[in-house]
């Protein structure tokens, strides 16, 4: 039987699109089914590949997994004996070969762009954030990452390294480039997403959905008239309140990606550590 999967990243908006896309398709829905502290039935299964911000799985966010060669068996068979068939997963971004070699698997891709996560309204944001560079420094060093996102860390290494508002904008760059490599066009922006909802455009919005879900199921027309009636204005916020060090985070952003597009490119693929 088919699953979803939702794959973002944090302060993304995907609560609220999974929410919708749970109502209107009737699929069991399960909240982060693939993180660890999100999970507390299957624990240590998922947390045998899968990671989040939890101290002893962090490492784990940014490490690529597939069947094939073994790793991401004990989260594949937890997912099976469980009874949902709908998950959305924030810190998913640099796993989509495992849903890919599942079979098992529809995958939607969210992004929100970086001017609209950052700052945050919420402190942990930062550590989620956080989070995810510190296993993307730890998946690089081990020869565990692939090979396109080792180069985008290396590239945007030597700027964020020392700033803790820089490697969140560091690790929110690479995650979402990885979610453009894998959904391509299929990709949701959340940005544009909203505004078509704000707005009531139901007909728009409705194509666009159609474009970036599964048929199968989810009823994009449903999807688009149940984000309509629920979306909520962005809050902004601003540096006072969690200490974020600025607020001209495109421009911020545009340097990280400028050091991305300068540095020259691996030419074979890491090895995966076993």
């Amino acid at each position: 039987m088919q699953s979803l999967v939702l794959t973002s990243m944090p302060n993304s908006g995907s609560d609220w699109l999974a929410t919708c896309i749970a109502e209107v398709s009737g699929l069991p829905y399960k909240r982060q089914f693939f993180s660890p502290v999100e999970n507390k039935r299957w624990h240590r299964r998922v947390s045998s590949e899968f990671g989040d911000e939890l101290a002893d799985t962090t490492r784990r966010i940014a490490t690529k997994v597939t069947l094939e060669n073994g790793r991401g068996y004990f989260a594949y068979v937890a997912w099976m004996q469980s009874s949902y068939r709908f998950t959305k997963e924030v810190y998913s971004a640099f796993k989509h070969p495992f849903y890919v070699h599942t079979g098992r698997f529809k995958v939607m891709y969210l992004v929100r762009s970086a001017g609209e996560t950052f700052p945050p309204t919420r402190g942990r944001v930062v550590t989620w954030y956080s989070a995810i560079y510190a296993s993307l420094r730890e998946a690089v060093a081990l020869n565990m990452a692939d090979r396109d996102v080792a180069d985008d860390f290396r590239a945007v290494q030597g700027i964020a390294e020392s700033d803790r508002e820089m490697k969140c904008l560091a690790a929110h760059l690479i995650a979402s480039r990885q979610i453009y490599r894998d959904g391509g066009s299929r990709v949701i922006e959340m940005d544009l997403l909203a505004s078509l909802a704000r707005n009531g455009e139901a007909s728009a919005l409705t194509g666009y959905l159609r474009d970036r879900s599964p048929s199968s199921l989810v009823d994009a027309g449903q999807l688009a008239e149940r984000l309509i009636a629920t979306v909520k204005p962005t809050p902004r916020p601003s540096t006072d309140s969690l200490e974020w060090k600025f607020m001209d985070v495109d421009q911020r952003y545009a340097e990280l990606r400028k050091a991305i597009e300068c540095f020259p490119r691996s030419t074979e693929q890491l090895p995966l550590s076993h």
